[in-house]
C-alpha cells in the first residue's frame, strides 16, 4: 500500500467521526453546589449526526468565570480563566510534544482544551467522565494507591516543566506569584476571612465539643497569619523551583480505575 492511499484512508477514517450537525443540546451543572468557587461548570450533552451519518452523543465541559461583586474587588487584576487557558495553550501543548519526544506513554495529566473565549471568560474542555474518569470525595483523605499516583503524576508535571524551562520554551516569569502566599489582600480576605467563617460555623452547628477548637482558632490575628504564610514563600538559591499546579487537591484531579478499582490514570 503506497502512502497516498494510506493518507486517503486515514483522512476518511478521521472525517467519519467528526460532527456534522447538532440535533439537540442539554446543559446541566457538572459539579454539586459548593464544589467550585470561581466559575460555573456545566456539562453540555449533545445529540449529533456524524459525517458518516451515524447518530451519536457527545459531552463537553463548559467553564465560565463568575464572581460576586465582593470577589471581583478582592481578585481585581487576576484573570483566572486567561491564566488557565494560557497554561493549556503554551505549557501543556509543549509538554505533549515533550512526551512524544521521549516516548512517554503513561498519558497526559490534563484534559483537552476545545475552545477559549477571552471576551466572556469561557473555556470548553473535553468531558473526562465519558472516558471513565471520576473524582474522589473531596472531604476524605486519599488512600495509599491514589496518593502514590497523585504524587508520581505531579512529579512528572514538575519534571516536564523544568525541562521546558531549561530549553527556554516556558518561563516562570510569565506568571504571577501565588496569590495565597504573597498577596496580602487575598490572604486577609480569603484565608483569614475563611477562618472567621469556619469559627462561626463551628459554634453554630458543630456542637459543644468543638467550642475549644473554635476558641483557639479565634486567637489567630490577621497579622500573625500573614507573617506565617509569607514565610512559606521565602526561598534561597538551593531550593528547587519550578512551575507547579498551585491548587493540587481532590477537587482538581480525576482518576481512572481498572476492573478491580485500582487507580491507573490521573488527569
Amino acid at each position: 500500500m503506497d502512502k497516498e492511499l494510506f493518507e486517503v484512508i486515514l483522512r476518511k477514517s478521521e472525517a467519519d467521526s467528526k460532527i456534522k450537525r447538532i440535533i439537540d443540546m442539554k446543559m446541566e451543572s457538572a459539579v454539586p453546589k459548593g464544589e467550585n468557587y470561581t466559575s460555573n461548570i456545566l456539562r453540555v450533552t449533545l445529540k449529533v449526526v456524524l459525517r458518516n451519518g451515524r447518530i451519536s452523543t457527545k459531552s463537553f465541559i463548559l467553564k465560565k468565570e463568575t464572581f460576586s461583586q465582593d470577589s471581583k474587588e478582592i481578585l481585581q487584576g487576576y484573570s483566572l480563566t486567561k491564566a488557565e487557558a494560557s497554561i493549556y495553550i503554551k505549557v501543556l501543548r509543549e509538554m505533549q510534544y515533550l512526551m512524544e519526544e521521549f516516548g512517554d506513554t503513561e498519558g497526559p495529566l490534563w484534559c483537552k482544551l476545545i475552545h477559549f473565549s477571552q471576551a466572556d471568560s469561557t473555556i470548553i474542555l473535553e468531558d473526562l467522565k465519558t472516558s471513565g474518569f471520576s473524582t474522589v470525595k473531596r472531604t476524605e483523605v486519599q488512600d495509599l494507591e491514589h496518593a502514590r499516583l497523585a504524587l508520581r503524576s505531579i512529579g512528572r508535571y514538575h519534571a516536564m516543566a523544568k525541562v521546558l524551562e531549561d530549553r527556554g520554551l516556558i518561563s516562570k516569569e510569565d506568571y504571577r506569584p501565588y496569590a495565597l502566599v504573597y498577596d496580602q489582600t487575598i490572604i486577609k480576605n480569603v484565608i483569614f476571612g475563611g477562618i472567621k467563617a469556619l469559627i462561626k460555623g463551628m459554634r453554630a452547628t458543630w456542637g459543644e465539643e468543638w467550642s475549644e477548637t473554635a476558641d483557639k482558632l479565634n486567637q489567630i490575628t490577621a497579622e500573625e497569619l500573614l507573617k506565617k504564610i509569607n514565610s512559606n514563600g521565602i526561598f534561597d538559591d538551593s531550593t528547587f523551583k519550578c512551575l507547579n499546579h498551585g491548587d493540587c487537591w481532590n477537587n482538581n484531579m480525576m482518576f481512572k480505575h481498572d476492573w478491580e478499582g485500582k487507580p491507573i490514570q490521573l488527569r
